[in-house]
């Protein structure tokens, strides 16, 4: 029987849109909650991540519902939240979640009444962001020195015009949204670009009181802290030799920077990546052509004019590509 507990929160949370900033410095600094989320290794996160990956062929909904009651039965806020709940996926990501709506419906059969966050980001800068964690994260496969821009976003239009999944498909919001609002009543959807000008006070005063929290939950001060900060080419290529020149310490050596305080390895990365930066590799580029702004403004007119009638926002001010 699926929850009816109004007191579960599930964040679908998009790509480059202080996802990670909310989980690691919010959700997961609060007392006397169930939160699920990929840093948290529990049965709950287990059972969140088998509703967004696991195959419809292998998919239990009546099961998952009677593990989610039997570890949520003590009344305490449940909170979920995974990027790969928006059908997220990059071009050599493993294990690829289900469908938007697989996810959305099967998340509507477990917990009807659960109250979704959903944040935006205006798809220009969205698209140079995803880009650039590309580039880091799979520096080791990609050639991350003459990989460029222009290339990754004509790859993803080719795939976009066959029918494959791309950047393009995961930032039409349209089809996000109108999934979640036909399947819950509570979808709440707020913009990247808006809440970033006062993290603290979307933290404190949206987000608290929409989840319910009590002083008893909530007793760490959030502070503004943004994490997956862009990284330039230098800082990539800095980032592979010293992870290289550590596991070489580690497995060679005996790891002896164990024993060095954190604070100096810090101290010795930051200067390692001002000295590396006077090598001149080059900053990333994301600069779009007008080729791509029209393709991009043709692509998402239709989904962001949507966007704006729901929200009764001038999304142009705030880049969006209308």
């Amino acid at each position: 029987m699926p929850l009816s507990n109004e007191n579960i929160t599930i964040h679908i949370g998009m790509p480059k849109s202080a996802s990670t900033t909310l989980q690691q410095h919010f959700f997961m600094k609060l007392q006397n909650v169930h939160y699920f989320g990929h840093e948290s290794q529990s049965d709950g996160t287990e059972l969140f991540l088998d509703i967004i990956k696991k195959e419809d062929s292998y998919f239990q909904a009546e099961s998952n519902e009677n593990h989610l009651e039997e570890i949520t039965n003590d009344g305490r806020p449940v909170i979920m939240s995974s990027e790969f709940a928006s059908s997220y996926l990059t071009p050599l990501a493993k294990g690829l979640p289900q469908s938007r709506t697989i996810i959305c419906e099967r998340l509507a059969s477990l917990a009807p009444q659960s109250k979704i966050i959903i944040i935006l980001r205006n798809q220009y800068d969205l698209h140079r962001s995803i880009f650039a964690q590309l580039l880091r994260n799979e520096s080791d496969v990609l050639d991350y020195k003459n990989f460029h821009f222009e290339e990754w976003l004509d790859k993803n239009i080719l795939l976009a015009e066959q029918h494959w999944q791309s950047v393009f498909e995961l930032a039409d919001y349209r089809s996000l949204i109108e999934v979640y609002k036909k399947n819950f009543k509570h979808v709440h959807i707020y913009l990247f670009e808006e809440i970033i000008q006062d993290m603290k006070g979307f933290v404190e005063n949206d987000l608290v009181n929409l989840m319910g929290l009590s002083s008893e939950q909530y007793v760490e001060p959030y502070q503004n802290i943004a994490s997956n900060a862009r990284h330039n080419r230098v800082e990539i290529g800095t980032e592979k030799f010293l992870v290289k020149t550590a596991r070489i310490m580690k497995y060679k050596m005996g790891n002896p920077m164990q024993f060095v305080p954190k604070s100096i390895r810090q101290r010795a990365v930051d200067q390692t990546i001002r000295s590396a930066k006077m090598l001149d590799l080059g900053h990333i580029e994301t600069k779009y052509t007008e080729r791509h702004k029209k393709y991009i403004r043709e692509y998402y007119k239709d989904s962001n004019i949507y966007l704006a009638d729901q929200l009764n926002k001038d999304l142009s001010l705030l880049g969006y590509p209308v």
